[in-house]
């Protein structure tokens, strides 16, 4: 009797979404220049740090980055080992959803049976190690034909994070454990219940599937993004770029724009998720840069000049290149460019992007 020839093991393919506007970080970061183009937590931006962990994962050869198009420059001088045709432009920002179909399509002509690894570009992680490890468990599971996710564990009732529920217990970075129920971002009272209950995790927005459960998922989830994008996948079988680009733009201008985690995870059965203890930030606005930043006795953090000057005042985080003086203030940012400052409340940081909301009302782009 012959041995029977086993099937063989699709690689592993990191898509990095990199189209996030950052505008939580305005004055800052800008439409040309969002929080993953910004070094705000060390000696890299948050993309760099994002494709450096991937290293012992993954070849530059086998990554994959879906951005806009007014980033392709500042992404190709970064990421100079990236393949350029790994680089996939959306026409248009659709939320998270048709960014991993996007490059689900392509995976899946070049890979089959693949495994895909979709991380946003801007988060940080304190012990890439252990988000290793997470992601390899995950890989594991994927290979099973199961969805995964990594859930980090809760250090505070945070409102600005969604959640989810599954059973407890296991241990971090390597168990795989399923997803009772995704969450939407809670009220203060109701994070704290979350979090004293043991049973919930901050929803991380890292994914992990082979890409056919992926694609299978689009069909049946979200039928009319997976038929608006078919001509794509015909252009890209037949290697015709001009009836790519044309496919593209008619469908990303047709499609809705969906989450991932609301279009195909909230609906998708057998989800699995490794709870995360790695130091995970998603760096989501001024007020968190203490998470990876080092901070005085008084918890401020002075950023910028060297010679800023806190007096009777804790809690107070200082990014500028000019000296800046705070005097008997707590708990508020400072944010000081050449063309604007920003101050506010630290628990109301996440607010900023209703700054940037104005300036593009009163058509002030030179500042958004």
């Amino acid at each position: 009797m012959s041995k029977l020839t086993p099937m063989p093991q699709g690689g592993i393919y990191p898509i990095i979404m990199a189209g996030g506007s950052g505008t939580r970080f305005w004055p800052l970061s800008r439409q040309n220049r969002p929080k993953q183009f910004l070094n705000i937590g060390g000696g890299q931006t948050l993309l760099e740090e994002t494709m450096q962990r991937l290293d012992p994962l993954a070849p530059w050869s086998d990554r994959y980055i879906v951005a806009g198009e007014r980033h392709q420059e500042a992404i190709h001088a970064l990421c100079p080992l990236l393949p350029p045709q790994q680089l996939l432009i959306e026409p248009c920002a659709r939320n998270t959803a048709p960014c991993v179909a996007l490059a689900a399509l392509h995976i899946a002509l070049r890979d089959p049976q693949g495994v895909m690894i979709v991380l946003p570009a801007d988060h940080h992680i304190a012990h890439p190690e252990s988000f290793r490890t997470a992601l390899r468990s995950s890989i594991e599971g994927a290979r099973n034909g199961k969805i995964l996710t990594l859930g980090v564990i809760p250090t505070r009732p945070e409102t600005g994070y969604g959640y989810l529920r599954f059973p407890g217990g296991g241990q971090s970075n390597e168990t795989r454990l399923p997803v009772e129920r995704f969450f939407v971002k809670p009220p203060r009272q109701i994070a704290e219940e979350y979090v004293n209950s043991g049973s919930y995790l901050w929803n991380s927005g890292v994914f992990i599937f082979g890409v056919q459960r992926i694609l299978q998922e689009f069909t049946t989830q979200l039928p009319e993004m997976s038929a608006a994008l078919e001509p794509v996948t015909s252009a890209l079988m037949a290697n015709d770029q001009d009836a790519y680009h044309q496919a593209l733009t008619q469908a990303f201008f047709k499609i809705s724009a969906v989450s991932i985690d609301v279009g195909i995870m909230e609906g998708a059965d057998d989800v699995e998720v490794v709870p995360l203890s790695a130091g995970w930030s998603d760096v989501g606005h001024w007020g968190a840069l203490d998470e990876i930043s080092p901070i005085d006795p008084h918890g401020n953090l002075l950023i910028g000049h060297q010679d800023h000057i806190v007096v009777d005042a804790q809690h107070v985080t200082v990014h500028s290149e000019r000296v800046t003086a705070i005097v008997g203030v707590d708990d508020i940012v400072v944010v000081n460019t050449d063309d604007a400052t920003l101050v506010c409340h630290r628990e109301r940081a996440q607010e900023v992007r209703q700054v940037v909301d104005q300036l593009r009302l009163a058509g002030r782009t030179d500042l958004t």
